[in-house]
Parts: C-alpha cells; structure tokens; sequence
C-alpha cells in the first residue's frame, strides 16, 4: 500500500488521505479505522459506483469511513475527480431533518437498518431532506447483506462483495479450472454471482459453499485481463 497526501481539497479547506492498493484506491474520513474495528464492524454498500464503507460500534451506533474507488472502474485522476463532483452523507436513525450544504441535487438513496446514505452532487445550494420523505419508495434494503465468505482480492482482503466487470470479448474467467462467460460479479445471498447484463436478478453461476476464503486474482495480459477465483468446498450428502 502507498498514501497519497492530497492538496486542500477545493472549496473545503480539508485535508484527506488517498490510499492506494493492488485493486483500489481508498479516500479516507477515519483514521486507522480497519485497526480499530473487527471484520465483523466494517461492511461496504455499493453507492455511485463506488463503495461507502460503514462501520458499526458496539453500541450500535453506525459510522461513515471511507469510500472505495475500484481501480477496473476509477483511474486516481478520476477518483480525484469524483471526489470533487460528488458527496456522500450518512444520515442517522431518528434524524428528522438532514441538511446538505454545498448541494446541487441528491442523486441516489440508500436506507440500511433505518439510516440512509445519501449520495449526492456538489452545487451552491442548502437543501433539507426530512426522514419521511427519503423512507417513501425505498422497500429494499442493501446493507442488510451479511457476506458468507471471506473474499481476499489480489492479496487485499475485503470485508464485502465487490461488482467486477468483464469484457467478454478479451478477458478470461476461470473459476476453480472452469472458463466462465459472465459480464460481471456481484454479491448473491451472501456470496459471489457470476451474472450476464441480459439477466441481473438470477446469476448463470454461484459460489454455493460458506465459510470458505474466495480468492481472486487479477492477471493483465497486454489489452486483455485474466481473472481467476479459487475457493475451497465442501459436499454433504445425506444418507
């Protein structure tokens, strides 16, 4: 891992930390968190295209920490550059009223165990969601997800279920020695999916087993991308 000290960061005065990793880049808002919170505390909701990672204390009170820009979809000038367009807030269980300042429109809502994530773009305005509003027409909840695998990610291990995208006609997936034609994967029931964009709901493949270490590996080949996932598994046959 290398840090990046960024300069003042426009318009804000503040100062952030952009870590880079073998597959991301990291922005962080906590200092040390992954030190000071278990595995089990730390999970990461998909938002934007990038991943707000939450954390939960032991009293159950819920924290923004980061946010994850994954290098097969942000280059570092292009995670700077979302940084400077977009926000995310974290708006609180029995919060009435959120007010966003420096806002020029919300552009995605995720509600998780009566909080919401908000996402969205930076403007000149002061806007004020109340807790009603943003609860109306949001039935899902995606932070209600608990991984069944641990997920190590060329090395770096991954407290949550990354989407990863393809490309069918150069990259290559193989899973424990089989070729996979998928467009993406992405977290199924607790697990990993292989899915195709013609059929987001259903995966063509799934990891089925629990409790197992899924590691994936990223291998670039001249244009092309070579992706291979091995897990361990077990069979129980009733007799």
């Amino acid at each position: 891992m290398s840090v990046i000290e960024m300069d003042k960061y426009r318009n804000k005065g503040k100062k952030y930390t952009l870590s880079t990793y073998d597959s991301y880049y990291e922005c962080t808002f906590m200092k040390d968190y992954q030190h000071k919170y278990s595995q089990s505390q730390i999970q990461g909701i998909e938002i934007g295209g990038v991943y707000a990672i939450i954390l939960k204390t032991n009293k159950g009170k819920y924290y923004f920490a980061a946010i994850h820009f994954f290098k097969g979809d942000f280059t570092l000038p292009e995670s700077l550059d979302w940084l400077d367009k977009y926000g995310i807030i974290l708006m609180e269980e029995g919060k009435e009223q959120q007010t966003i300042k420096n806002c020029e429109r919300v552009i995605d809502i995720v509600p998780f165990k009566k909080n919401h994530l908000i996402l969205y773009k930076k403007g000149t305005e002061t806007l004020k969601l109340d807790y009603t509003e943003l609860n109306q027409g949001q039935q899902s909840d995606k932070f209600d997800r608990k991984t069944k695998i641990v997920l190590v990610l060329n090395g770096e291990k991954l407290d949550y279920i990354p989407r990863i995208n393809f490309n069918k006609q150069r990259d290559v997936v193989v899973c424990n020695g089989n070729c996979v034609v998928a467009d993406y994967i992405d977290e199924y029931n607790g697990n990993i999916g292989f899915f195709q964009d013609t059929n987001p709901t259903l995966p063509i493949s799934f990891i089925f087993t629990e409790k197992t270490t899924v590691y994936i590996d990223i291998v670039e080949k001249e244009k092309s991308k070579i992706y291979i996932v091995e897990y361990d598994y077990e069979i129980f046959i009733d007799d």
